[in-house]
């Protein structure tokens, strides 16, 4: 969850206790990263849509992602719009960005559970 300097509105957590001054229960913490795109030691998510689904969550457990939060919970957040199924399952390098829209709901609802503001 790194802003590489960037001015934004959104929070940058950098150590773990900071995590609880917000709310741990609705910030994930480990999220399962395709193969496809692992490639560093993050999983990159931008708040600006610069770089949409920079990174991909998996969609191996029943279409969807697996979060784990700090309060020790973990959801599956299933794949729900169709455009998300075929990022996903595309190669990295394929021009997977292309078919990217803003108001895709899978990356709107990732977005709600990676920061705060």
């Amino acid at each position: 969850m790194a802003s590489y300097g960037a001015r934004t509105e959104y929070r940058t957590f950098v150590r773990d206790a900071e995590i609880a001054s917000a709310v741990p229960s609705v910030l994930w913490v480990l999220i399962d990263e395709h193969e496809a795109s692992i490639d560093d030691g993050f999983f990159l998510v931008t708040m600006d849509d610069s770089q949409p689904f920079a990174s991909f969550p998996s969609v191996r457990h029943s279409q969807g992602y697996n979060l784990s939060f700090p309060d020790g919970h973990v959801e599956l957040y299933k794949i729900r719009d169709p455009d998300s199924e075929r990022l996903f399952t595309l190669t990295q390098g394929t021009g997977a960005q292309q078919t990217f829209r803003p108001s895709n709901i899978d990356w709107i609802r990732l977005k709600q559970v990676t920061t705060t503001r």
